[in-house]
């Protein structure tokens, strides 16, 4: 079924015209549970859309009519989510704040089918259907300065070592980034922090229409990074590899020249062998062609981290092993270092420092929320 189901997504996406196969009543409805496991069920209807009549022909009507329903539903939601991307930059400016939007609405814009001869009409807004979450805004303020406005402006207790809630709308939530992503390894860290600071000013300065996004080789390091995190920590899903997929597709299709500055990036980081894997994703699931990699797949890598999709869902949420109620601050850091410890290979020293970092940030919250006396 995991091969049907990422024929579908190649139909979604324009790399294939057809299924190899008609699916019956139980296989289409495999294939809805796929894909709202992977929360790319908006994506995929769209591919439903597109097959052929006859190969759509066994699709139950009750089945159709609730995938259709929930594909609306991400489109209201995604539109909702552009307007509020507007105004949140419009609120940021008037307070003297650059910022841009990162991954969720900013990557949805890179959602391009390519294959027009697959008959793809043009006008087709594929990201429309890409399932929201929250949205992430980099701002151009260090860490306390964000804090601090946040915390006279919406008062709240979560934030973290990279971003912190903002409570400004009411249906759409909002996190304030002073540095748009952070891991254990000081080393990492080290390195990445040189790399914001060097790509700040471009990044806020990449104006579309009323909001500002990323760049396209900026949209791909950080993806890459962002599925990195959530491989090592929780889990990762379909739609952030889809994601990596499109913002790939675009980086070698607009900054091609870019490519060894990228790549030296994630050379340093030490992070080639999980590019590799994910090269091997974009190959089996999206059908990427070769000529179009990052570099060669690494196969062994690639099956590791798919079984990680397939077991885990969106963001390891199906992971029995990520489905602890009630649970204390060590034993979710107990837990996130016995996932991380799995992930030795990629970061040792990240690894073994894990446990005491996470002390240090427990603290270090704990004195921010009494300071500004927030329970």
């Amino acid at each position: 079924m995991q091969d049907y189901f990422f024929e579908l997504i190649q139909v979604a996406i324009g790399r294939r015209g057809a299924l190899s196969h008609v699916p019956s009543a139980e296989e289409w409805s495999a294939l809805y549970g796929l894909s709202v496991k992977q929360a790319v069920a908006g994506v995929c209807f769209c591919g439903v859309q597109r097959l052929a009549v006859e190969q759509r022909s066994c699709l139950p009507a009750l089945l159709k009519m609730q995938w259709l329903a929930l594909a609306t539903q991400i489109q209201a939601r995604n539109e909702l989510m552009n307007r509020k991307c507007v105004e949140l930059q419009r609120i940021l400016a008037e307070e003297g704040m650059n910022s841009c939007i990162l991954k969720g609405q900013g990557v949805a814009k890179l959602y391009k089918i390519r294959n027009e001869e697959l008959g793809v009409r043009n006008g087709v807004n594929l990201g429309l259907y890409r399932q929201s979450g929250d949205i992430d805004v980099w701002v151009d303020k260090v860490r306390d300065d964000v804090i601090d406005f946040v915390m006279q402006n919406a008062p709240t207790r979560e934030f973290d070592e990279k971003h912190i809630h903002f409570h400004v709308f009411e249906d759409v939530d909002v996190e304030m980034h002073w540095i748009p992503v952070n891991m254990e390894s000081p080393r990492f860290n080290r390195i990445l922090g040189e790399y914001f600071r060097k790509e700040s000013s471009r990044q806020f300065a990449n104006r579309s229409g009323k909001v500002c996004y990323p760049t396209v080789d900026f949209q791909l390091v950080h993806q890459l990074l962002h599925v990195y995190a959530h491989y090592l920590y929780e889990g990762v899903g379909l739609r952030q590899m889809m994601d990596l997929y499109f913002a790939q597709v675009a980086f070698l299709e607009r900054m091609p020249q870019n490519m060894e500055e990228v790549l030296g990036l994630f050379r340093r980081l030490g992070l080639m062998k999980f590019v590799a894997g994910t090269q091997y994703i974009v190959h089996e699931v999206f059908g990427l062609s070769e000529d179009a990699f990052l570099c060669a797949p690494d196969m062994k890598e690639g099956l590791l981290l798919l079984r990680d999709i397939e077991i885990g869902g969106n963001f390891g949420q199906y992971d029995k092993r990520n489905n602890v109620k009630d649970e204390s601050f060590v034993h979710k850091a107990l837990r996130r270092f016995e996932r991380r410890w799995r992930m030795v290979r990629f970061d040792p020293l990240g690894t073994i420092i894990m446990p005491f970092s996470r002390l240090r940030l427990e603290i270090w919250m704990r004195r921010v929320r009494r300071k500004y006396g927030v329970k």
